[in-house]
């Protein structure tokens, strides 16, 4: 486990949860306030920051998103807003 393969599954929009079977070993390296801090750290030039509390980690971004980064963050996940707005 390192930072680069946090990051990849982060940068997707993933959120990282302790409890969860497929990515509580994440959870788990970034509850380490060495790796945590380190990690933030490295991502304040990209514009990101490292967000975690009660076991939950995602990554916010510090400016709006372009208009391509919008399209790729709605193509990514088309599914769960057509079963959102079902729900609705």
């Amino acid at each position: 486990m390192d930072i680069a393969s946090v990051f990849e599954l982060l940068s997707k929009g993933k959120i990282i949860s302790i409890n969860s079977r497929q990515y509580g070993e994440y959870a788990k390296f970034l509850q380490i306030d060495e790796v945590f801090e380190t990690f933030q750290k490295s991502l304040a030039p990209l514009g990101y920051r490292l967000n975690g509390e009660s076991g939950y980690y995602y990554l916010s971004k510090k400016r709006a998103m372009s208009k391509d980064e919008i399209k790729i963050y709605l193509n990514n996940h088309q599914d769960a807003i057509l079963a959102v707005s079902i729900l609705r």
